[in-house]
């Protein structure tokens, strides 16, 4: 239904930045997303009350102490705010995934920028707002 209104097919088709609201489904080993609602990112700052926190899946193959550190310094810093971090990584020995929660003292505002940013990380491999 929200796939034919005016404009989303178009969003969905183009390379650009959007924000999705909805649920995931999963029936019979199909997985889809119902949205609730899709917007483009526009080039002001995401509203952080919106979301409770930034979810960063690492490659697991170029994860290093080096590179926690520039998450650190180069983006937290710069982009401080209120939505807490959830950080997502392979362990390397058992192939398990692994969420780990950043401590309360680093949170952040999920602006276009940051997210643009985060994108353009080759060990990132990707993030979402939740």
């Amino acid at each position: 239904k929200l796939y034919g209104s005016a404009g989303i097919a178009e969003l969905l088709a183009s390379d650009i930045l959007i924000i999705v609201k909805g649920k995931v489904q999963i029936k019979e080993k199909k997985t889809c997303i119902l949205a609730d609602s899709i917007k483009k990112l526009d080039t002001t700052t995401v509203q952080a009350s919106d979301y409770s926190a930034l979810h960063i899946q690492f490659a697991s193959h170029d994860l290093s102490v080096e590179r926690m550190t520039e998450i650190k310094n180069d983006l937290f810093e710069k982009y401080g705010g209120s939505c807490r971090v959830v950080f997502h990584i392979v362990d390397p020995a058992s192939h398990r995934n692994v969420i780990i929660r950043a401590g309360n003292n680093i949170t952040i505002n999920p602006s276009k920028d940051l997210m643009e940013t985060l994108g353009r990380k080759n060990f990132i491999e990707r993030t979402w707002l939740e």
